[in-house]
């Protein structure tokens, strides 16, 4: 199982290792500690949290992602939620989908897209996604990490559907995040 687990985050690593979060962060860090957090509270959350982002930002496909898993020791029924999961968490408003919109246009029906998600597990990954993204917002620059945690308050404020705790705590890391501003 621990190969498996390896196996698929040296692959990850490889699809994104050329990308960079905004503040120059190597990307693969971030997939890292939303996996690690995401594994306390979810089965197959280290598998999520490694592939939420792999749609997205890389030119697999979840057909692909789910071939992949099976290839590497998966069976159907654990490839199953995982696939599901990342499906939901990749976005879909991005501006390469929708160039004619503006970027808080996408972001509100990127989050009423995700208030849709009922699916618990699904959730709580994103909450810890918003989590590594909020701390990570300190090294933005000052006007943009506004707008960046309004768009991420938004999200939280109507997505109450996964862990509780998870969801305070996203609660809290925001309200810090906005009072150091």
């Amino acid at each position: 199982m621990e190969a498996r687990r390896e196996e698929l985050r040296r692959w990850v690593t490889e699809q994104h290792h050329e990308q960079r979060r905004k503040d120059g962060e190597y990307y693969p860090n971030h997939l890292m500690r939303v996996a690690e957090r995401a594994e306390q509270y979810v089965k197959y959350g280290y598998e999520i949290g490694l592939c939420h982002d792999l749609i997205e930002d890389t030119n697999w496909t979840t057909k692909q992602l789910w071939e992949y898993l099976i290839s590497i020791g998966y069976d159907p029924a654990e490839v199953e939620p995982i696939c599901k999961a990342v499906h939901h968490l990749t976005e879909v408003y991005s501006s390469d989908n929708y160039p004619w919109l503006n970027r808080e246009q996408r972001k509100r029906l990127e989050a009423d897209r995700l208030f849709a998600i009922e699916d618990r597990d699904t959730v709580t990954v994103k909450y810890c996604d918003l989590l590594d993204n909020v701390g990570a917002a300190k090294n933005l620059t000052a006007d943009f990490r506004k707008r960046y945690l309004e768009e991420k308050a938004h999200v939280i404020d109507g997505l109450d559907q996964g862990i509780h705790e998870l969801y305070d705590e996203v609660k809290k890391a925001l309200s810090d995040a906005f009072e150091l501003d």
